[in-house]
């Protein structure tokens, strides 16, 4: 199994590995999730954990050696009073040599002694998705309490693309950009950028323009706090 960390995975492995058409099927503007709906069951283990929604950064992926094939990784902060790392959301299987388990998506929390499970979904389209933008809110999940028990979640979990807005430079007009040189490129504008490209038997050519349109996820509001109380 090997890591891949990288904010660019969706675009330079997903297309690779099953075709550009597939790639494009998920019209995200970035690579980052939103899940809303699930609740947590641990209580006297949740170690400073009191959410399991809201935006869930892409960060990287997971080369899977006996199901060949390429898996996102997902990262949510924890409170600064918890002794974990963070929260992790990522598909495994029982041949992975970190946290191997039945093939499926598990969000669990971690540090350099414990992992802690809070959460899995091992339904037949869990179970077959590299990425999560497109899952929606009809797959079942399982939370997991104090004693590593595990239970339907009791509510429909929504998982797909963040919503996202517009960052300020994607405004910008190439037209507002200076073209002399790369120094007065950058210090124009901090939306510009000096770009090379060259063609072949063609001179390479430089041009000042806007940089590459970014998106980022809209601020998370949680829809209740009793995540934390839910009782079986």
């Amino acid at each position: 199994m090997v890591t891949l960390e990288s904010q660019a995975w969706k675009v330079a492995f997903l297309s690779v590995l099953i075709g550009p058409a597939a790639a494009a099927e998920v019209s995200c503007r970035n690579s980052n999730l939103r899940i809303t709906g699930l609740r947590i069951l641990r209580k006297a283990t949740n170690d400073g954990v009191t959410s399991l929604n809201g935006n869930w950064q892409d960060c990287g992926g997971l080369y899977h050696e006996d199901a060949g094939k390429w898996t996102k990784n997902y990262c949510l902060p924890v409170s600064e009073s918890s002794t974990q790392y963070e929260m992790r959301l990522e598909w495994h299987s029982d041949h992975d040599e970190w946290y191997a388990h039945p093939a499926g998506w598990y969000m669990y929390s971690y540090n350099a002694t414990v992992k802690t499970l809070f959460a899995q979904c091992r339904s037949s389209k869990c179970k077959a998705a590299i990425d999560l933008l497109d899952l929606g809110n009809e797959e079942t999940w399982k939370i997991v309490d104090d004693d590593g028990s595990l239970h339907r979640n009791g509510a429909n979990v929504l998982v797909g693309c963040c919503p996202t807005k517009d960052a300020p430079c994607n405004s910008c007009q190439d037209s507002e950009c200076a073209p002399s040189t790369p120094d007065s490129c950058h210090s124009g504008n901090s939306c510009c950028a000096w770009y090379s490209s060259r063609r072949r038997d063609r001179e390479t050519r430089h041009e000042c323009g806007c940089i590459a349109k970014q998106f980022t996820c809209q601020p998370y509001t949680p829809e209740n706090s009793t995540e934390v109380d839910l009782m079986v």
